[in-house]
């Protein structure tokens, strides 16, 4: 019997869920889940650590480190044979604005989530 999935914190989802290849002939779409949409928010754009990219979504870092090499291999696919990217689905829930894990919280005194709001 496999072990229960366990759920992946996350701050909102993305405002574009969709990216078509200008001239793609490819037919499939590539499909990057929520949470791995997160992870590579949280690493590349919020420069976090895988650790702290952890403590955020609070699992383990070698999910992180899986989640982000998919993510990785699925965004250089789409780029490199051109295809649709489509982000959604996956097993995630929203951290609350109360939150005390939350990394981006703790370090700029506001959720991610105000800041785009304000935007």
């Amino acid at each position: 019997m496999s072990r229960p999935r366990m759920q992946k914190f996350i701050c909102e989802e993305p405002e574009f869920k969709e990216f078509i290849a200008t001239g793609a002939k490819s037919t499939y779409d590539t499909n990057l889940t929520i949470e791995e949409y997160e992870v590579i928010r949280l690493i590349d754009m919020e420069k976090m650590s895988q650790e702290e990219c952890a403590v955020q979504m609070k699992v383990s870092r070698p999910t992180i480190q899986i989640l982000y090499s998919s993510a990785r291999r699925k965004i250089a696919s789409f780029i490199v044979e051109g295809s649709r990217l489509v982000i959604g689905g996956g097993e995630y829930m929203f951290c609350t604005d109360t939150d005390s894990n939350c990394m981006y919280r703790n370090k700029m005194n506001k959720c991610h989530k105000e800041e785009r709001e304000r935007e």
